[in-house]
């Protein structure tokens, strides 16, 4: 998760449900229309259905795959996804808005078929967003090659456009201010680090964090060069060390009290 102020214009129009590990549900913005079930995830080992109602015009992203897609008189539309896969609390989320959507694909070492990238963007940005999203491509495959393969392969990866600052790691369906490419490749590896395999607790959060860190300079030195990846690396360590307190260790997430734990030297 990457969280930065980013102001937008689909602010007033875009409707988003964003579950941090702190509370189970947190509607960032109220009256996202009728949903026909309790917003309260229930977990369950492989089956999970949502139904959900809204405007015609409307296009609607959340975890899993659609199973059915209707058109209910002149104003409504039915939608159902299904997510097969056991997935923590906070990475479940839903955005409804006038998405534009498009579909890439990522091939993947040893298997016939490619991976579905699915794109949902806000309209004014979806031809720079078509010309950046094929970066996460060669990402998958790389990760997928180094890794077990991609957690979620009967599914998709995709991306949904929200206006939250930076990122969240939502199973198979990653929200993003923008699609740069150090946020795509950070997002990216939360779904092997984070997603598939989850945090105990709060303060084990350095764990998905530090791994997506890593995996975000691991990238670069793959894909581009690794005089680019030793650069980001000294201006990480420069931005840390410029912090007067050292590293710190969260001890609670309701009022984000920190603990110093280590000086940098």
């Amino acid at each position: 998760m990457i969280d930065r102020a980013a102001p937008n214009p689909n602010r007033d129009r875009h409707r988003h449900v964003h579950q941090p590990p702190q509370r189970r549900c947190n509607f960032t913005q109220p009256n996202i229309g009728p949903v026909l079930h309790h917003p309260q995830i229930q977990q369950q080992e492989y089956t999970q259905k949502k139904w959900y109602l809204q405007t015609v015009s409307q296009r609607r992203r959340r975890n899993g795959a659609m199973v059915r897609n209707e058109v209910l008189g002149d104003s409504q539309r039915l939608m159902v996804w299904q997510h097969r896969y056991p997935i923590a609390t906070y990475l479940v989320a839903i955005a409804v808005t006038n998405y534009s959507m498009y579909t890439q694909y990522a091939p993947l070492v040893g298997r016939s078929k490619p991976l579905p990238v699915v794109n949902y963007v806000f309209p004014q940005f979806r031809t720079d967003a078509e010309r950046e999203t094929r970066d996460v491509l060669p990402m998958i495959r790389l990760f997928d090659s180094l890794f077990v393969p991609y957690p979620f392969e009967k599914e998709k990866y995709g991306h949904a456009q929200f206006t939250w600052g930076g990122g969240m790691e939502h199973q198979t369906m990653s929200f993003m201010v923008n699609f740069s490419y150090d946020l795509m490749a950070h997002e990216l590896a939360h779904q092997w680090f984070g997603d598939m395999v989850t945090c105990g607790t709060w303060q084990d959060l350095w764990l998905n964090e530090g791994f997506a860190t890593y995996l975000t300079v691991m990238t670069t030195e793959y894909l581009k060069s690794k005089e680019e990846a030793n650069g980001k690396l000294r201006g990480m360590r420069s931005n840390i060390c410029g912090n007067d307190g050292g590293s710190v260790f969260p001890t609670s997430y309701r009022d984000w009290e920190t603990v110093n734990v280590c000086e940098c030297v």
